[in-house]
């Protein structure tokens, strides 16, 4: 099955967040539609794994921070469960 490069994926993902319709990035890029859709639910599948770490780091630092107060930290361990 044939790649993308990496430079493709970029210039793919920068016309879409430019605004560009998937068919006028069709045009620009030469890549076909359905690859670009393809490429996008990726992208979007990675941002939401990226999000959910992101969440993940924020919530145990904040949850660190508050070991003064260990009713603080009781209250963030459902929270931190909960993004599994």
């Amino acid at each position: 099955m044939y790649t993308l490069s990496v430079e493709k994926r970029l210039a793919v993902i920068s016309s879409l967040v430019e605004g560009n319709s998937i068919r006028s990035t069709e045009r620009m890029t030469g890549v076909h539609r359905d690859t670009i859709c393809r490429l996008l639910v990726e992208t979007g599948q990675n941002c939401s794994v990226l999000l959910v770490a992101c969440r993940r780091v924020t919530i145990t630092e904040f949850c660190a921070s508050k070991l003064v107060w260990p009713a603080a930290v009781n209250s963030c361990s459902p929270k931190i469960s909960s993004y599994n």
